[in-house]
């Protein structure tokens, strides 16, 4: 005989508070500023990870879920399980983080591949469009949410399945993010840049594709400055290759206006 039950429950700012001052305690809240503007862009959706309350009627589990009702001042739909033992806390936030390309496998099998750098372009894409193509951050970067990746993808999911990008040096999210918008321009010249690219082609000294792989070879794309020069640094040789000009050097500063692709 159990008495853990669970239920739905608007989660008022008031609610997060009486619930958070029940807590005996927990780890340093990290991730309040991530969620709570999802809460105020209304992007927060109910899910099967429960606020936890013990036996005695403590929180044990969901304390930067309900931080972020009382920083954004929204109401949400939580599910809540009551009568949790406080002994199985230890089995709680323990498994692998389900990233971002995880859910695109998930949600559109068989239409996307290579999700994980399809995800990581599309959080490229997401503030670039915001700021209307004028900067990018690396902070913006890491407030971009898995939903808010799953939707872009939704809305624009043909355009997205016919990029082939495939492995390139450096950073193939941020070559992948950069061909999503030399698609748009010219979808022909957007594969044969590419074509380029992976090839290694180099007619001539100073070729644009060629100093791009040089250049992303260096930059590498382990974090988010590095992707977003590499980003930058495709764009300038895009334009280049447009232009049939030579390029001998790719220069991109951080805080730098990002260049218009031609």
């Amino acid at each position: 005989m159990t008495n853990v039950f669970s239920v739905v429950e608007l989660i008022t700012p008031a609610r997060a508070v009486e619930m958070l001052a029940s807590s005996p305690g927990n780890r340093k809240c990290t991730r309040v500023g991530f969620y709570a503007p999802q809460m105020l862009r209304g992007e927060w959706g109910l899910v099967t990870d429960c606020i936890g309350i013990d036996e005695e009627g403590r929180l044990i589990n969901g304390h930067n879920r309900l931080s972020a009702v009382v920083s954004s001042g929204v109401s949400v739909l939580m599910m809540v399980m009551y009568g949790v033992k406080r002994s199985d806390m230890a089995k709680i936030d323990v498994g692998s983080i389900r990233r971002p390309g995880d859910v695109l496998a998930i949600c559109f099998l068989n239409n996307i591949n290579n999700c994980r750098d399809v995800a990581a372009a599309v959080r490229l894409l997401i503030p670039y469009f915001r700021n209307n193509g004028e900067s990018l951050s690396q902070r913006e970067i890491e407030l971009v949410s898995t939903q808010e990746i799953v939707s872009f993808v939704e809305e624009n999911l043909a355009e997205m399945a016919s990029l082939q990008c495939g492995k390139t040096a450096g950073s193939p999210s941020a070559v992948y993010a950069a061909c999503f918008l030399f698609n748009r321009i010219d979808k022909g010249a957007s594969e044969a840049f590419l074509d380029c690219l992976k090839t290694s082609y180099n007619p001539r000294y100073g070729y644009p594709t060629k100093t791009l792989e040089k250049s992303l070879a260096k930059i590498g794309g382990r974090n988010g400055s590095a992707r977003i020069e590499a980003f930058a640094k495709t764009i300038k040789a895009w334009n280049f290759w447009r232009q049939n000009a030579t390029c001998k050097r790719l220069v991109w500063l951080d805080g730098e206006h990002l260049p218009r692709p031609i």
